[in-house]
């Protein structure tokens, strides 16, 4: 079961990890560390919100350790999980870390456990911190969570919140996440919306090529069109 220490965002969510072999590094940068393939969705969903993030004492960022994944035969070590951890030492100057290396599984079940886990760690990760709603993006991180993040994991989460059996997450489910209501989450979209359709408007007035190819459905633009406009504006 996973456990912390606030209420948890699902009921069941474990991974057996096994005795990781545990090396210290100087510098992250200088370490062939990569992001896993099967987990890049998972680490686009924590890319996107800590673009909102807001370093507070609850962030779990204390920590000099940190999980890298190996696969026999390659040379690479692999991020698969506490992304947060990551992101965050990236950002960081140089200092000592621990690394602990698990072997990265082979079987296919194991791989959907972890998957589940990493999704567990990131709803976590979303309810533990504060993020500011002005450099939120509510509809994209909803749409990435609902593309990437373990439809158990949000099955579960919908089951415990909301007593709906959902396997997608609402925007009312994305704040009691962030701890932003439904209006507020709403609100933002809509500013968003207002402020990208004002700029398309914009550019619009300024090339008709642009206003044909948004307000024409069969207009397909050729290279003399383009040509055509760049010689106007000289």
């Amino acid at each position: 079961m996973c456990r912390g220490t606030r209420k948890q965002v699902t009921s069941e969510c474990s991974f057996n990890f096994d005795n990781p072999k545990i090396i210290f590094k100087r510098d992250l940068s200088k370490l062939a560390l990569n992001i896993h393939p099967d987990f890049a969705g998972i680490h686009h969903c924590y890319h996107m919100a800590f673009r909102a993030l807001r370093l507070t004492s609850h962030f779990r960022l204390a920590s000099n350790k940190l999980n890298v994944w190996s696969i026999a035969g390659i040379s690479n070590f692999w991020i698969a999980d506490n992304f947060d951890l990551y992101l965050h030492h990236m950002k960081l100057p140089p200092s000592p870390q621990e690394l602990h290396v698990y072997t990265f599984p082979p079987d296919a079940n194991l791989q959907q456990q972890l998957k589940r886990y990493a999704s567990f760690e990131f709803l976590s990760f979303l309810q533990a911190n504060t993020f500011d709603i002005h450099n939120l993006n509510p509809q994209h991180l909803q749409q990435a969570i609902n593309r990437y993040i373990s439809t158990e994991v949000l099955l579960d989460f919908n089951r415990l919140h909301s007593f709906k059996a959902h396997k997608t997450l609402s925007l009312e489910g994305l704040g009691k996440l962030l701890n932003f209501s439904h209006t507020q989450l709403h609100n933002r979209n809509r500013k968003i919306h207002a402020r990208r359709q004002h700029l398309l408007d914009e550019v619009s007035k300024q090339s008709k090529v642009v206003d044909h190819y948004l307000n024409q459905n069969d207009f397909s633009p050729n290279p003399t069109d383009f040509w055509n406009c760049s010689y106007a504006r000289k």
